[in-house]
């Protein structure tokens, strides 16, 4: 084998292919965010569209019905507290009791 073979190439000859290479990649990245931001703004069109659609659905309560449900609540919730309350105080009470016995004895 020559010399002229096992020598590598010369680097002038490899930067022209370098450059052309960079220069594909570069172009390919730009085509992926385009699509990218095509792509997003897209899914925005549709987003928005859809949550008119949805919005439209919609049936809102009469004054009558929200003043119904909220007395509902209102109630309900009242009556859980003193639930919550009654139990809290029969088992303190039966806890306290039972404490006073042990320490008494």
């Amino acid at each position: 084998m020559d010399d002229a073979e096992k020598s590598p190439q010369d680097p002038q000859q490899e930067l022209p292919v370098s450059k052309e290479l960079a220069n594909q990649e570069q172009n390919k990245e730009n085509q992926n965010k385009d699509q990218k931001k095509k792509y997003k703004n897209e899914r925005k069109g549709n987003l928005i569209s859809e949550v008119r659609g949805e919005y439209k659905k919609i049936i809102w309560p009469s004054r009558k019905e929200l003043l119904k449900q909220t007395a509902t609540v209102l109630v309900v919730s009242l009556l859980f507290g003193v639930v919550i309350f009654a139990m809290d105080a029969v088992f303190g009470l039966g806890i306290n009791t039972f404490i006073d016995g042990i320490i008494l004895d």
